[in-house]
């Protein structure tokens, strides 16, 4: 624990390590009990974080501003069992901040970042997104509002979950739904891509045309007609 009372701020946690592994009630926790503002939470960690059994990373500042927590992982962020991360302000602050490219899982844990002032949000960048009886909260004052942004490859909602805020905004990003054109697999035959325009396509009631040409090649766009300084003009049938 890094807690301040008094006049103080509270000192930070900076961890890195290979894997973090918080077990049966285990904690991280910063934060100041009195006027002075709670230190933040820097987690970064090679193989994985995993909480479970009710273990906690908690910065809070019931008094105060600040109340951070940054995980950088290039392994998974596992939360299990009722354990949560919690980020809380009373003035500004209140910011969880996940990114990991392999998953953030939530069973039957929470995500809580709050404030009063200008914070309580959430940012979470992952590969997968698994969720499941689990709770993501952001809060702050009526009109001020938090923010809960995620931004996965892949999401995976299960069971009862609660995602809210007070007046904020929520959005998540699920690339894979996102719908993407496939690009054709075989290669357009040169053929096709030099072959001479050598005819123009007259349309009914035609009564006078343009033509260009030219010593053929690609035109501007498919089946259209290749441009050139050599421009024609037929007269008017009667």
């Amino acid at each position: 624990d890094a807690i301040a009372s008094g006049r103080g701020d509270g000192g930070s946690a900076n961890i890195n390590a290979n894997l973090v592994r918080l077990d049966h009630d285990s904690a991280i926790i910063t934060g100041a009990t009195g006027i002075g503002d709670g230190g933040p939470i820097n987690l970064y960690s090679r193989d994985g974080l995993f909480l479970s059994a009710a273990s906690e990373i908690v910065a809070n500042s019931p008094n105060s501003s600040a109340g951070q927590i940054r995980i950088e992982s290039a392994g998974p962020v596992d939360l299990t069992g009722g354990s949560r991360l919690s980020a809380a302000a009373a003035r500004d602050g209140g910011l969880i901040r996940v990114a990991t490219p392999v998953r953030l899982s939530l069973d039957h844990s929470t995500l809580t970042a709050a404030a009063s002032g200008q914070g309580g949000n959430i940012y979470i960048t992952n590969g997968d997104l698994n969720v499941n009886d689990s709770k993501i909260s952001v809060r702050n004052r009526p009109g001020i509002g938090g923010q809960a942004l995620l931004f996965v490859h892949n999401s995976n909602f299960t069971g009862t979950n609660t995602i809210q805020t007070t007046g904020g905004l929520i959005e998540i990003a699920d690339i894979a739904a996102q719908i993407i054109a496939p690009l054709p697999s075989g290669l357009l035959s040169n053929k096709t891509r030099l072959a001479d325009q050598c005819t123009v396509r007259l349309g009914p009631n035609t009564t006078s045309t343009f033509t260009v040409t030219g010593t053929g090649g690609t035109p501007i766009e498919p089946g259209g007609f290749l441009p050139s300084l050599d421009l024609q003009r037929q007269p008017a049938s009667r």
